[in-house]
């Protein structure tokens, strides 16, 4: 029996889409380990963070044991005297377990059974849980990797040994190694999945918050796109929820580029990009959906309508930006539920910037409600199942 120990020391790699971390355990960065959303290098923790939601890595092993045999993988977060998160790990594309990082829990492991066929096993780990709401927060940060009886491979090397491509090992289309599209969807409460596995009624709790059972990760599975979750519940285009005035001060515009949520943008002297800005070119996301004004209209006072339109199609200009290869692939959504002159304004903003306005169903609802009347599980799917055809419709526009 033999044990290879993948200690994961990251290196320098700042502003990283897709990054790579040693299967060897000398700091030294390879194709061995690969990320998904906004990552951030922290020097003084040698360490890549992330913590917008749907943030996550994943790896393959290759079997090394005998028949008798099982491999073990042992995963070991960095925690923070604030951290508490959850995280869903995905065993050869079937999820596996649902586990909390926090101060007091930080180890998560993995077993294989040995008397499975396969020599060649995809390891995946996705944050479920908002950078910062309520009892949900905390940075996703690696401190090492062990595996026994296996040893973490490129996907090259997986290829080589096999002789096709990853995403044929497994007979199941929501393994797919390599996505069509890359998609970008910028929303608040409603896409992070807030008190998605709850019963209503109930109050939030990070636990009972899972992004991937959000109408946006299940669009992603459907149109076969990489995704980056931009969301934080309670944000608003011009107002967020509850706020005294009609204009607040840290609106979701403030956070859209932010590459770790809960770190302002601060200016670098000799850098192409302001410290924590993301830099939108290592995502060239095709397709944009953003769903917000739920928080400007669901409490009082309402903002004035020529103030939203207006902040919502600045905040369009700057994605068009961004983002040219999504220049007429971008959606503004208006929540089934929804106030006022939240859908007329979101309408007329769609159509100063040209973009596609979509309104979503309230029979929805039908699928129930979470904490907070918040979307179920069931409602969610309901959501994805409305939008999804009219976002594949719009790419063959």
């Amino acid at each position: 029996m033999s044990v290879t120990s993948a200690v994961v020391l990251f290196a320098i790699v700042v502003y990283c889409l897709i990054c790579y971390s040693s299967a060897k355990g000398d700091g030294s960065f390879n194709d061995a380990l690969q990320y998904y959303g906004r990552y951030l290098y922290n020097a003084s923790s040698n360490r890549l963070e992330a913590n917008w939601p749907s943030s996550g890595f994943k790896f393959i092993v290759l079997q090394e044991s005998h028949d008798h045999d099982n491999i073990q993988v042992d995963i070991l977060f960095a925690t923070y005297a604030d951290s508490h998160y959850y995280i869903n790990a995905y065993l050869n594309c079937e999820f596996y377990s649902k586990y909390l990082i926090s101060s007091n829990q930080s180890m998560v492991s993995l077993q294989l059974l040995s008397n499975t066929s396969k020599a060649i096993h995809h390891f995946d780990f996705r944050k479920v849980t908002e950078a910062a709401y309520s009892n949900a927060k905390g940075m996703l940060s690696l401190e090492y990797i062990n595996v026994a009886n296996g040893r973490i491979i490129s996907e090259d090397m997986a290829v080589g040994l096999l002789g096709q491509p990853p995403h044929y090992y497994y007979n199941n289309k929501k393994c797919r190694v390599h996505n069509k599209h890359k998609m970008l969807v910028v929303g608040d409460s409603l896409t992070a999945a807030y008190g998605v596995d709850g019963n209503n009624p109930c109050v939030f709790d990070a636990s009972l918050e899972d992004v991937t059972h959000g109408y946006a990760y299940i669009i992603a599975n459907e149109l076969q796109a990489d995704l980056h979750t931009i969301a934080w519940s309670g944000k608003g285009v011009v107002r967020n929820y509850g706020d005294i005035n009609q204009l607040s001060v840290d609106p979701m515009p403030v956070y859209y580029n932010r590459t770790i949520a809960t770190v302002a943008v601060t200016t670098t002297n000799g850098s192409d990009f302001p410290s924590n800005y993301w830099n939108p070119s290592l995502f060239p996301a095709d397709i944009i959906i953003v769903m917000l004004g739920s928080n400007d209209y669901s409490t009082t006072p309402h903002p004035n309508d020529e103030d939203f339109i207006e902040g919502l199609v600045m905040l369009i200009d700057r994605i068009k930006i961004d983002y040219p290869d999504a220049i007429n692939h971008i959606a503004l959504m208006c929540a089934a539920h929804n106030n006022g002159n939240q859908c007329m304004n979101i309408e007329e903003a769609t159509r100063k910037t040209r973009t596609k306005f979509i309104s979503i169903d309230p029979d929805v609802y039908d699928g129930g409600y979470g904490c907070d009347l918040h979307p179920n599980a069931l409602t969610q799917q309901y959501m994805a199942d409305y939008v999804a055809p009219l976002i594949e419709a719009m790419l063959l526009q």
